[in-house]
């Protein structure tokens, strides 16, 4: 199989989890999906997530890095309004 640089690749043997896939660099060490995802909302100024997780959801939110929080919401309609809201303030 051939990759291209930059390409997201499952780690052999893993499961598919957030956890399990590398984003493989040349001359970088490799990152998890989980990484990537959390530095580039750190990019973006973002410190706080909201949510209502799902099963899918669970690996990314699994020991959250200390820099963000996370927000629960009872039902999707009600974490959308609460960003909303978060980000109007």
């Amino acid at each position: 199989m051939n990759r291209m640089v930059g390409d997201i690749v499952p780690r052999t043997g893993d499961s598919a989890s957030a956890d399990s896939f590398t984003n493989e660099r040349p001359g970088s060490a490799a990152s998890t999906v989980k990484e990537v995802v959390f530095d580039f909302l750190r990019g973006q100024g973002i410190d706080r997530v909201f949510g209502n997780p799902g099963s899918t959801e669970l690996p990314l939110f699994t020991d959250l890095p200390v820099d963000f929080s996370y927000v629960l919401g009872l039902q999707e309609s009600v974490a959308v309004a609460m960003a909303d809201a978060y980000a109007q303030v």
